[in-house]
């Protein structure tokens, strides 16, 4: 795998992880500083869908266990197991049970609900404020006129100048349950994807480009899902 092909998938995670998460606070043993940051809930009680699948593939009913999906860049220490507790708002706190190995640009950890006496008086993200992930703005990004913002500017033929605006970045999403998922994204060349579930997991899909023109992406999964799809 080339490096740009790695930083694609990392800059594509990130998108999601954006799209998909929520404030918190992680507080790594009772009383310290919180430390704001942004999480995404898997398997967690009330979620859409079916559990299952993640980073592993198609949606699989193999592990019920609720998670939370951290991004590696906004800890700032490794995750600290049975004292951790992620603050997400009023009521709702989890302890950290157990981290999985980083997975690129994410880490994902076994979390356990606090009940609410145990949550209360915890601090809330509101009171605090996230830095958003540094994310390195794509070449090619220019603020002039005529694009929407996060546009970028594309050689539309071999003569000079000939140039046109396509989206940075889309996102899609599928409301009802389908085997196959048509995205006109317009972007003009063959985009880095997530795709993810209703509940929070991200899957796998048979990925099909439209040609000469690759403004259409069509995916293709063995079973009817709903969900959302980023395209960067």
């Amino acid at each position: 795998m080339t490096s740009r092909v790695r930083e694609a998938l990392r800059r594509g995670r990130r998108d999601l992880h954006r799209e998909m998460s929520v404030p918190a606070l992680y507080i790594p043993v009772p009383n310290a500083t919180p430390i704001p940051l942004t999480v995404r809930p898997q398997d967690l009680p009330g979620a859409n869908g079916k559990p299952g699948g993640g980073d592993q593939g198609y949606a699989q009913v193999a592990d019920l266990k609720p998670k939370l999906v951290f991004l590696a860049e906004q800890v700032p220490a490794p995750l600290r197991p049975k004292t951790g507790v992620v603050s997400v708002e009023s009521g709702e706190a989890y302890r950290i049970e157990f981290v999985h190995p980083a997975h690129g640009v994410t880490i994902t950890a076994d979390v356990v609900r606090l009940s609410a006496a145990e949550a209360a008086g915890l601090p809330l993200p509101v009171d605090l404020t996230v830095s958003p992930p540094v994310v390195r703005t794509p070449v090619g990004v220019l603020d002039l006129s005529g694009g929407a913002t996060g546009d970028v500017l594309r050689k539309h033929s071999d003569g000079d100048y000939d140039l046109m605006w396509v989206p940075g970045s889309f996102t899609f999403e599928q409301a009802e349950p389908r085997m196959s998922w048509t995205i006109p994204h317009n972007m003009g060349r063959i985009p880095v994807i997530a795709v993810v579930g209703t509940d929070g997991h991200e899957i796998e899909a048979e990925v099909i480009h439209s040609v000469p023109d690759y403004n259409t992406t069509t995916l293709n999964f063995l079973e009817a899902v709903a969900g959302a799809a980023r395209l960067s």
